[in-house]
């Protein structure tokens, strides 16, 4: 058996290293080894750490007045929404042709639901009877 530990691709103001610390994902990739089974991380966030700017999603359009684009300096973190990782088509495809028996998808946080939601849906576009199994850190 094959299992590949995901943490997802992300969207967020501003990414910090703790994001993709994946300490849950880290824990369950401990157990399932002591299990003898085989088993990765795959981090997307780290693949693309810079984030490219997207629209901000209509569920925080009332952020719209307090964001100052373009705003410099230590401290300016809301300057524009971002997509951490690679897009959620590549994503899939990334987990996909690396032929896992079950995918455990790790969030780091419940804001990141709906992108974990799209994840999962390119996943099973690609692979509609892979197991997808999601949890919490």
């Amino acid at each position: 058996m094959q299992i590949i530990i995901v943490i997802p691709p992300l969207r967020d103001f501003y990414f910090t290293p703790h994001r993709a610390a994946g300490l849950g994902a880290r824990s369950l990739l401990k157990i399932i080894k002591h299990q003898g089974i085989q088993a990765e991380i795959l981090n997307l966030p780290l693949l693309r750490k810079k984030g490219i700017p997207i629209t901000l999603p209509r569920s925080l359009s009332y952020l719209n007045p307090f964001i100052i684009h373009q705003e410099q300096g230590k401290t300016a973190f809301f300057t524009s929404y971002k997509h951490f990782g690679p897009s959620f088509p590549d994503a899939a495809r990334l987990i996909c042709d690396s032929k896992p028996d079950l995918v455990f998808i790790s969030s780091f946080a419940f804001c990141y639901a709906d992108q974990i939601l799209a994840l999962c849906a390119e996943i099973k576009k690609r692979s509609p009877h892979l197991p997808v199994c999601l949890g919490g850190q």
